[in-house]
């Protein structure tokens, strides 16, 4: 049976039974509306932990006397297994650090020398819980907001994301032609694969091109393919992706950039359902679903004459536009947690999420480049992360540049040389941010930023 907890259960893990229930009782006297729960052994608090849903643990590395710190050591991993989301906060007997230097690699949020000090573990405890369940609701949002699709990747908290969602699902319906408008990095692929994947019409195969060619002779070859000798260069039969499209789905990336003869020669295919290959008259017969995207202004191109009127009719049956991602704020941190899970199963590394710090640079920044760029920051951010010894991101690892919190106005990255400096002014800033915001309360100001009140005076008086 689980337990009704508030949410604020703190479990504390440490075979010496009378110091773990007298540090209890200190630590009640500070702060009464905590939950705290005792375990004595590792089993006890693999149990404890499944029933209570604690979001905090204070583990004493050295929990069976016969094994040493390796007990604690060891069960750290096997708690994080219970709950990712779970903040661990190592107790270690030895004065030498490379225990608790042991237990940040192995996942734990922080160390403590014995006999900890109750007023510092307190506050550990407090950015403990408010970073355990900031985490966890980063989790419980990705897992909620993705697709009812079978589709990883796509989030759509924000509500500029909604009716774009509705429309994606309502295109998995049917096999009508889907038009994709969006920027660059939106993720207009993304969603052309997820169509696909979830579509009950033209499953067979999923046929791609991006049409980048300077000549119309090259498109055409490859979208209709080529006989021997129907151009210059053409020294092989070629087989053209609408004819590989047959039964499937082809994917036509940038449409906008076709030539107006190209242009022309699709919109007959998608009528008649056949075609003729450069360079002879045999018909080929091909049924397929039609997905285009753009990143162009379409009404604009079709005013200007380089795009057909006709073709945007038959082609736009179901129109799905991608807001920036600047447009939809909500969603920056899901994705950006997505990214990190992802990668970090991958390649088994040893980084969990983001500090407060990071996830407000990262929710005021201008992302340009929009979800592609956001997924090369975090995934560079992850690597360099793991090589400082970063169990979490923080402002240094994303390497974004720019002090100011304005998109309009956020600078080019900054050059090597520059980076600890702008890292430096930008911390700064944001400290300040946060004592204006907490009427100079030092203490509110660190923990709403994740640190402790000495690192953050430590940052204040290095600029003096």
């Amino acid at each position: 049976m689980k337990y009704e907890v508030n949410n604020n259960t703190v479990l504390l893990v440490d075979d010496d039974e009378t110091t773990a229930l007298a540090l209890i009782k200190a630590l009640k006297r500070r702060e009464s509306s905590l939950n705290y729960i005792y375990a004595a052994t590792e089993l006890k608090a693999l149990t404890q932990l499944k029933v209570t849903a604690a979001q905090v643990v204070i583990l004493d590395l050295s929990l069976d006397n016969n094994l040493g710190p390796e007990s604690g050591l060891n069960l750290i991993g096997k708690l994080l297994q219970v709950d990712s989301n779970l903040r661990i906060l190592v107790l270690t007997g030895h004065s030498d650090d490379k225990f608790g230097i042991q237990a940040l690699n192995n996942g734990a949020a922080s160390f403590l020398t014995k006999p900890a000090n109750p007023d510092h573990l307190l506050a550990l405890i407090r950015d403990a819980l408010k970073f355990a369940k900031l985490k966890k609701s980063y989790s419980e949002l990705a897992q909620s907001v993705t697709l009812k699709l079978d589709y990883p990747g796509l989030f759509y908290k924000d509500r500029a994301m909604r009716e774009v969602v509705e429309t994606i699902e309502y295109a998995t319906s049917n096999a009508l032609p889907v038009l994709i408008l969006g920027e660059t990095g939106t993720g207009k692929g993304l969603v052309a694969q997820a169509i696909f994947e979830n579509q009950k019409h033209h499953r067979k195969n999923f046929v791609v091109c991006y049409p980048n060619f300077v000549s119309g002779d090259l498109i055409n070859s490859e979208l209709f393919g080529h006989r021997k000798g129907a151009f210059t260069g053409a020294i092989d039969v070629r087989k053209g992706l609408i004819e590989e499209a047959n039964n499937g789905t082809l994917f036509i990336d940038e449409i906008a950039e076709l030539p107006l003869e190209t242009q022309l020669t699709i919109l007959r295919v998608l009528q008649e359902k056949k075609f003729r290959a450069v360079g002879t008259n045999q018909e080929i017969v091909s049924d397929f679903r039609l997905i285009s995207a753009t990143n162009k202004d379409i009404t604009k191109r079709i005013a200007t004459e380089k795009f057909r009127l006709d073709l945007y009719h038959r082609i736009s049956h179901i129109l799905i536009q991608l807001p920036p991602l600047r447009e939809r704020k909500e969603d920056i941190i899901p994705l950006a947690e997505f990214f990190v899970r992802n990668l970090t199963l991958k390649e088994n590394l040893l980084v969990h999420g983001f500090s407060l710090a990071a996830i407000s640079r990262l929710q005021h920044q201008d992302w340009l480049g929009n979800v592609r760029e956001l997924k090369a920051c975090i995934e560079a951010a992850v690597y360099y992360a793991n090589f400082k010894g970063h169990r979490i991101i923080e402002v240094e690892d994303l390497r974004l540049g720019g002090t100011d919190l304005n998109p309009s106005t956020a600078l080019a990255p900054a050059k090597f040389a520059d980076f600890r400096s702008t890292v430096k002014q930008y911390e700064l800033k944001l400290i300040q941010t946060a004592l204006d915001k907490f009427d100079n309360n030092q203490s509110q100001a660190a923990r709403y930023l994740n640190l402790d009140r000495s690192s953050m005076l430590r940052i204040l008086n290095s600029a003096k």
